[in-house]
């Protein structure tokens, strides 16, 4: 059953949510979003989010709480899966049977697409965390794949001024990440990333990730502390992360 709140309201409640997690308010955002997990597979990524954030930041050697976590982000992948026209589980696109692609209005009213996405990035940390490279490896893929996927799917749109910005700017998260991470890959590992079907455009992402970060929601906040890092850490740029910081 395919539940199909409308992108407006979704983005609105996810963002109330978000709000209390990066104003550290963690106890009232598992509250909140516990409430309406089950509405909707955006207040389940969201869910995720917010014990994926208890679970490091306060339980960071429970291994319990920590395979409790990898069983959510599943669940949250299949609860997804209902309002995608992809397949999570094909081990690669060559295996995964062709189906019509629906229209970017179709995309944004489901975002299942997007959200595998956001989630496959969240599974790919944790397995990070948990040494599973290999595993991580196809889940960063598979998380490129959608995110590439959603952005094909805008750019070959012709009305795209009626696309919801919210909507837009959670793919330009996506996208704009992956090519700015890619593109730090040494030239080594090049020839072996692009084998995998992974490039990365330094520019081009890290402008994308400018664009999202001017939004007020849950990914522009992300964009903007993201931002924030690669402008101390990367650009040695510590007065325009100051910047950042004081406007957010």
């Amino acid at each position: 059953h395919v539940n199909t709140i409308s992108v407006d309201e979704r983005q609105a409640v996810v963002l109330e949510g978000a709000n209390l997690l990066f104003s550290l308010k963690l106890k009232e955002a598992i509250q909140y979003f516990d409430l309406i997990k089950d509405k909707h597979p955006h207040y389940m990524t969201l869910y995720c989010v917010v014990i994926y954030t208890d679970t490091i930041q306060n339980k960071p050697t429970d291994k319990k709480a920590e395979e409790d976590l990898y069983q959510m982000i599943n669940k949250c992948l299949a609860m997804s899966s209902s309002y995608c026209h992809l397949q999570i589980n094909a081990m690669d696109d060559l295996f995964s049977p062709k189906q019509s692609k629906p229209n970017l209005f179709q995309m944004q009213n489901f975002a299942g697409c997007q959200l595998i996405a956001f989630t496959l990035l969240m599974k790919t940390s944790l397995q990070i965390r948990q040494e599973n490279y290999i595993k991580a490896a196809v889940s960063f893929r598979k998380a490129y794949k959608f995110y590439e996927e959603c952005y094909l799917i805008f750019t070959t749109t012709k009305d795209k001024e009626e696309v919801n910005q919210d909507y837009l700017h959670d793919i330009l998260f996506g996208v704009g990440m992956f090519n700015f991470v890619i593109s730090l890959i040494p030239p080594t590992f090049t020839f072996f990333v692009e084998a995998i079907g992974l490039k990365g455009d330094r520019e081009r992402g890290f402008n994308m990730l400018k664009q999202c970060s001017e939004r007020n929601s849950f990914t522009g906040i992300i964009a903007s502390l993201l931002l924030q890092i690669l402008y101390q850490f990367y650009f040695e740029d510590s007065l325009k992360a100051i910047a950042i910081s004081e406007s957010m």
